[in-house]
């Protein structure tokens, strides 16, 4: 139940980009996942779209090391994050691939 219920939230948030990313991703992962995995997941879609778009498309921190691992795997997952991921899309100057990710700005939500 918990598992379908997550599913739901990741392919219902409301843009339709974000249910596509967080949609697929839940897809392809949530069979694998255990129960302390599934709740980072559900922690993942309570975070608003503008937070993940910053963290996906800028390689922003979403500031809990939980989070950030289960970040890496959806932008492993999504192919804006795997163009940057191969090199194709420049990364912003202040991160190197061996670079912790720089954090949210405070207002960014």
């Amino acid at each position: 139940m918990r598992r379908r219920r997550a599913l739901w939230r990741a392919t219902h948030r409301g843009s339709r980009e974000m249910d596509y990313l967080l949609g697929r991703f839940t897809e392809q992962a949530i069979d694998s996942m255990n129960a302390d995995e599934i709740a980072v997941l559900e922690r993942l879609i309570d975070a608003p779209d503008p937070q993940i778009e910053l963290c996906l498309y800028e390689g922003y921190s979403l500031g809990e090391r939980d989070l950030d691992a289960l970040h890496r795997g959806l932008c492993a997952s999504s192919m804006a994050c795997r163009r940057q991921l191969d090199g194709d899309h420049p990364r912003p100057s202040s991160m190197s691939a061996a670079s912790k990710l720089p954090s949210l700005p405070v207002d960014a939500c």
